[in-house]
């Protein structure tokens, strides 16, 4: 049963891909075959993978040269009110 085709050895190379490179290669495909609901996909799927790996580089502990909440909250607003109760 000769199985040695270029389609054979496309489908051995995708399947041995690690995730983020096949849905790289993937989102590309689609792409360019115009399947916006295909792309908008594999990119939210991109994006929660991204989020799962490296999300806590966002905590806002990482930025100790924020001013705290309170300050926040004391501050003149944009329209001119003040809270005072902070």
């Amino acid at each position: 049963m000769g199985l040695d085709s270029e389609d054979v050895a496309l489908c051995q190379y995708l399947v041995g891909l690690q995730e983020k490179a096949f849905l790289n290669k993937a989102h590309r495909l689609f792409q360019f075959l115009g399947r916006s609901d295909l792309v908008t996909d594999i990119t939210m799927t991109m994006k929660d993978m991204f989020f799962v790996n490296a999300g806590d580089m966002f905590n806002l502990k990482h930025f100790p040269g924020l001013r705290p909440a309170e300050d926040f909250g004391r501050a003149a607003s944009s329209m001119g009110f003040r809270n005072t109760e902070v």
